[in-house]
């Protein structure tokens, strides 16, 4: 993995610098997070994530102590230069669920994701206050508190992968305006909508974030509850517990007796198929690397499609199926025509032979026709 320089944070200095300062160097310090290729546990990492959180700590106390924002505007009122800084909660949110506690700390993990559950939510509610969400983002943040059925997640999940991608191609072309000596004039104008393009983004990333916290801490909860009286949990049930038990044991007491936790280990891309998890640690997973896996749905190993995958072959699908329609439809249009051209054929054959009749009925054998002929 990348080394990344680490900065120590002086929390009592830090609150002597200006606010916008002190964002700045917490959006560096996301930015650099968030493009890491150290893994989730990396010491480095993690001492990053921490001295990135006591900046935001800071810049959030700044922020309630200059009272920023009123409880009365609307986003319109907001100055440009305020606006980016509703993200203070966002990224204190996202650095929470980045952090990785040693064995011995695993059960403050449910007081992390409380935390960061709480920031992500105010981050939106300030939002929704302000009038600020978008569609897509306010679809997906009515529904917040429900139980959608998988194919409304579904299609949630797609509209704001959408959204965003929009949002992106939108800020890269401002980027290249912003840079440019022609935005002298209007340069305020498209730092606001860069900003507004940004916080969109964010608001998309917060809802995947609450969607994985909420899972991991509802697990987490079961377990809480599963353990026994001495904080132990109930031992796995293996496959050679259950054929050694004897076939009569199938009354409830044997069956409340059997209850444990069953072993699903999740393997890293270059174990083996046929090792033994249980018997070989090396080949297990750190916690912190199959929460990242659930979280982004890709599971090396298993055939599992990413959403921007998902979206391309619905792409392809779809334009496969509007080819298909177009062709129906035109076979249709041409047959519909080919008969109406028989039926012209068929109506002007038909009125030669009506006037055929009428001209013998109005003209009879032998009327005028000296040789009988007819």
């Amino acid at each position: 993995p990348a080394t990344m320089s680490t900065e120590s944070i002086d929390v009592s200095a830090a609150a002597t610098q200006p606010l916008g300062l002190n964002f700045r160097r917490v959006q560096a310090q996301y930015s650099a997070i968030e493009s890491s290729t150290a893994g989730g546990s990396d010491p480095e990492l993690q001492q990053r994530i921490r001295a990135a959180l006591a900046l935001c700590e800071v810049g959030l106390m700044q922020v309630v102590h200059l009272s920023v924002f009123s409880p009365n505007e609307i986003l319109d009122d907001v100055n440009t230069g305020d606006i980016k800084l509703l993200m203070l909660a966002f990224y204190r949110g996202e650095l929470l669920l980045r952090l990785v506690h040693p064995p011995e700390e695993q059960g403050r993990r449910v007081e992390v994701l409380q935390e960061a559950l709480l920031g992500l939510r105010g981050f939106l509610g300030d939002l929704e206050r302000l009038q600020a969400l978008s569609d897509a983002a306010r679809a997906s943040w009515e529904v917040q508190g429900e139980t959608p059925d998988a194919s409304t997640v579904r299609e949630l999940k797609i509209a704001r992968m959408r959204a965003s991608r929009a949002a992106r191609a939108r800020m890269e072309v401002l980027s290249k305006r912003m840079g440019s000596e022609e935005a002298d004039d209007d340069g305020d104008e498209l730092e606001r909508e860069h900003v507004l393009l940004l916080i969109e983004c964010c608001c998309h990333t917060a809802l995947d974030s609450i969607r994985s916290a909420e899972q991991e801490l509802d697990m987490l909860q079961q377990i809480a509850k599963m353990r026994l009286a001495d904080g132990s949990l109930p031992a796995a049930i293996t496959d050679s517990r259950v054929r050694a038990e004897p076939a009569a044991e199938s009354s409830a007491e044997s069956s409340m007796g059997r209850k444990g936790l069953q072993m699903m280990t999740l393997l890293p891309q270059s174990a083996a198929r046929t090792g033994d998890p249980n018997r070989d640690p090396t080949s297990r997973l750190s916690y912190a690397t199959a929460m990242r896996q659930l979280h982004t749905g890709v599971i090396p190993g298993l055939y599992t499609l990413s959403v921007e995958e998902g979206l391309r072959e619905e792409e392809a699908q779809r334009a496969m199926q509007e080819a298909s329609r177009v062709k129906a439809s035109t076979e249709r249009a041409e047959a519909r025509q080919q008969e109406e051209d028989e039926d012209e054929d068929s109506e002007e054959a038909r009125r030669k032979l009506i006037a055929r009749d009428e001209y013998r009925d109005m003209h009879k054998r032998g009327s005028g026709n000296r040789k009988n002929r007819s």
